[in-house]
């Protein structure tokens, strides 16, 4: 079975580079980012995982946002999140 990865900031920089390394190692990345511009070219530019994202400019990634995405993810990939990062640039 394949884990599922969630790295937040993940649209470029090092992020990117985190689930670049995640895909290598053969996880199923999942990534977000505050701009949904570069999470979607981040998907575009290398096939990281089937969700894309933003979690918006002003929302903070606690109080509950990230049980949230984790909850969206398991619910549509049919697999609970087995690891998670959360980076911010």
């Amino acid at each position: 079975m394949t884990h599922i990865a969630l790295v937040t900031g993940a649209g470029q920089g090092l992020g990117y580079a985190i689930a670049e390394c995640l895909l290598s190692a053969g996880y199923r990345v999942v990534i977000s980012d505050r701009s949904l511009e570069a999470a979607e070219l981040a998907i575009r530019c290398r096939d990281l995982g089937v969700v894309g994202g933003s979690v918006g400019r002003r929302s903070r990634v606690g109080g509950g946002v990230g049980r949230r995405v984790g909850r969206v993810v398991e619910r549509d990939l049919g697999r609970p999140v087995r690891l998670a990062v959360r980076h911010g640039g």
